[in-house]
């Protein structure tokens, strides 16, 4: 029985307090090297969300951070609520996960091969891309 209630109280403590943790690491900005973009006001584009193919445009911060050497990246944005995108490098003919949307060629645009499309700090190649919806600690 005092099993059964310490793990109904610790569980009740991470229930009340996930709502004050901030899932995004804007407080890591100028100090973690794995951050390769940030953009702390503007329009950013949200593709994947819950496996959708469909993008929008929010204004809001933006934080990209790279998943060591990889090609591999993790992208958070806030504007009210948060996002949170995980993109994986993938090979040319691989399909994406459950949740996950494939961007095909990512790093350049079609119409214009001399323009990013998503950053510069996309390795060439595809990407599955898949984001999340957060609620945004205070």
């Amino acid at each position: 029985m005092k099993y059964i209630s310490a793990l109904f109280l610790a569980v009740l403590m991470l229930i009340m307090t996930a709502g004050s943790a901030q899932a995004a690491p804007f407080n890591a900005v100028g100090k973690n090297p794995n951050i390769v973009e940030y953009h702390p006001e503007g329009s950013h584009a949200i593709i994947g969300l819950r496996g959708s193919p469909g993008l929008f445009h929010a204004e809001g911060k933006d934080l990209v951070m790279a998943a060591g050497a990889s090609g591999n990246f993790q992208q958070w944005y806030e504007n009210g609520i948060g996002y949170h995108s995980v993109w994986l490098h993938v090979g040319d003919g691989t399909s994406c996960p459950n949740s996950f949307v494939l961007i095909v060629d990512a790093r350049n645009d079609a119409n214009d091969p001399t323009r990013d499309t998503w950053g510069y700090h996309l390795e060439s190649g595809n990407y599955c891309v898949s984001t999340n919806a957060y609620l945004k600690g205070e």
